[in-house]
């Protein structure tokens, strides 16, 4: 499970918690994701934060294009992201199953992107169900694969097949 330690705002004396996503253009973020207060756990420095997967929780999209939700809920939350080679890019081409609600970061790899956009992905789905992805990156890879399967598991654990993997799974079948 990972841990994204979130910001809090105070307005009135109530406590707000939030985090940015993505790194666009000139330091601006994609969106920034609002979490309910029921979601958040705190270390024992008491910094807030929550884990992700986000189990029992929500997302929603809020009144501006920017702003995303994160309430209490039945679903399950993933995170994913695919890096980009040098002056490429990395996506995912395919989703299985299909999320329930999506929303899209963006990282550039410099002020304009111009030395590679890497994606990121909010992904819900029903509770209890792992997520399968397929991805594909462009660019100068230094010898990695260009287009691989990553597998999500609700408990957090992550297991990715690069293409070139499959390959030689195929080989060996035969």
């Amino acid at each position: 499970m990972e841990k994204i330690y979130l910001q809090t705002k105070e307005v009135d004396g109530r406590k707000f918690y939030y985090v940015d996503f993505g790194n666009e253009g000139h330091g601006r973020s994609s969106f920034r994701l609002w979490v309910h207060f029921c979601l958040v756990k705190k270390d024992k420095e008491n910094k807030p934060y929550v884990e992700i997967p986000l189990v029992n929780a929500t997302l929603s999209q809020g009144r501006s294009q920017y702003t995303v939700i994160a309430r209490p809920g039945n679903n399950i939350i993933y995170d994913i992201f695919v890096s980009c080679g040098y002056h490429g890019y990395g996506k995912v081409e395919k989703f299985n199953p299909e999320p329930t609600n999506l929303f899209t970061y963006y990282i550039y790899s410099s002020p304009r992107g111009n030395l590679g956009v890497s994606e990121g992905y909010l992904v819900e789905l029903p509770k209890d169900t792992p997520l399968t992805c397929k991805w594909h990156k462009s660019g100068r890879l230094y010898g990695k694969s260009a287009d691989g399967t990553t597998i999500v598991y609700p408990d957090g654990r992550i297991e990715d097949i690069e293409e070139t993997d499959l390959c030689e799974i195929e080989d060996l079948a035969e």
